[in-house]
């Protein structure tokens, strides 16, 4: 639910936030109409170096914990971006004063390393979390920029560092909320919820053994164990996801561990190789390479449903997410196609015996007289066009031999009526 107690559909909250983001006094404002889009590694790697450029070294000389920029909440502290219990006073003494000695990142989790004894902030941007520094260059995302007025527009926490000449002011905004600040105890890296993390594809690539083996482990979707943060590596959201798979040519929906070694390999380097570009513009989107998909696969093709060379996207939720796929590109797992290529076929007698095979009635227990025995039927093998069907009467059943003395002594008996003690006599006088 929103502050006003309605539940928003995902559709209609992200319509609602472009234009509020759009709204007078800039701030974040939408730059294509698109819906917003979580920001992903690259762009998280860019606001750290960012802050790294113009912040690390200085002293914090003043912390503003109340939202500004002129928002519903301006002069208010958010509770919720500010978490776990956090008040205004505590975050404010734990940090005002001290010196950013480094900014560091893994995955999608930023944290600032400052001297002195002290818990560290640690933010994670959520889906429109973004920095900003006073008189510099925005962050600018596929789906907004942040706008040129100071304080941005739904800022939460502004940071002052001791500058040459003025304060170099630091802002962390956020229009829809999601975004998170927690404070951390060194080393944060020990801590939740970075501890919890996979290894970070850029700074920490997993060797080609491991990670086909963590793969190798998974039965769910490729594109879901990507974006599953714990799990092979972190960092990677739904656009580099459909970017590595189409440029490795893997479909989303293949499951992990149908992947073969080669494809494994591929996958792995075009993960380092996507992120290390991306990173390298500053996730500016416009520095992307031309045949990437990522310029197609916004707004489920609207924007046009092909690649430069003519090949066909299509559009799929795959790991709960929207997925562009390229299918002449994308291609299932191979160890799953060899598996199915190696079986033999049946021929076609094989077929036909098959078709020929009829369960055995089981016989059905009946209460009371013993039912007349129903007439056998039998089954000649052959094709199921040409069965045949035979009915043959039952064989009586065969009366056990008795031995001879037996008989005849049970002959002598049926022909006299004697009681059984002259019966017993008259045999004793025979013998």
């Amino acid at each position: 639910p929103d502050a006003g107690g309605w539940r928003w559909g995902r559709k209609r909250q992200e319509r609602r936030c472009a234009a509020a983001a759009a709204a007078a006094g800039g701030g974040v404002s939408s730059s294509s109409g698109r819906s917003i889009t979580m920001p992903e590694l690259p762009e998280v790697e860019a606001a750290r170096r960012m802050v790294e450029e113009h912040c690390a070294g200085r002293k914090i000389l003043r912390v503003v914990a109340r939202e500004g920029g002129g928002g519903p909440r301006t002069g208010e502290f958010d509770d919720k971006v500010v978490a776990e219990g956090v008040t205004e006073n505590d975050f404010t003494a734990e940090i005002e004063g001290r010196q950013l000695k480094a900014v560091m990142r893994r995955g999608k989790q930023l944290w600032f390393e400052l001297s002195g004894a002290g818990k560290h902030p640690l933010f994670h941007f959520g889906m429109t979390g973004a920095f900003a520094i006073e008189g510099r260059d925005r962050m600018k995302y596929k789906s907004f920029t942040v706008g040129d007025v100071w304080p941005p527009r739904f800022t939460k926490v502004e940071l002052h560092f001791a500058g040459d000449a003025a304060p170099v002011k630091l802002a962390f905004c956020d229009p829809r909320r999601f975004g998170r600040i927690l404070l951390r105890a060194a080393p944060v890296v020990a801590k939740a919820p970075v501890a919890a993390l996979a290894p970070d594809p850029v700074a920490a690539m997993p060797a080609p053994e491991a990670f086909a083996a963590a793969l190798g482990a998974i039965s769910a979707p490729i594109k879901a164990a990507l974006l599953n943060q714990t799990s092979v590596v972190c960092g990677v959201g739904n656009w580099v996801a459909d970017e590595v798979l189409f440029q490795a040519g893997i479909h989303p929906a293949a499951p992990a561990r149908t992947l073969s070694r080669r494809q494994c390999d591929a996958l792995r380097g075009t993960i380092a190789t996507v992120l290390e570009l991306a990173c390298e513009a500053r996730a500016d989107y416009a520095l992307f390479p031309e045949d990437w998909l990522f310029h197609r696969r916004w707004g489920k093709g609207k924007d046009g449903k092909a690649m430069p060379n003519g090949d066909r996207i299509i559009f799929d939720e795959v790991g709960g997410r929207t997925t562009a796929i390229v299918p002449r590109v994308q291609k299932k797992g191979e160890v799953a196609a060899r598996a199915a290529k190696g079986k033999p076929k049946k021929t076609k007698t094989e077929r036909a015996r098959k078709a020929d095979d009829i369960p055995a009635a089981k016989p059905q227990k009946k209460r009371g007289r013993a039912a007349k025995p129903e007439t056998a039927v039998q089954v000649t093998p052959g094709p199921a066009s040409k069965r045949r069907r035979q009915e043959t009467k039952p064989k009586p059943k065969s009366k056990a031999k008795l031995p001879k003395r037996i008989k005849a002594e049970a002959s002598a008996d049926a022909d006299t009526d004697m009681t059984p003690g002259r019966r017993r006599s008259a045999r004793l006088r025979r013998s």
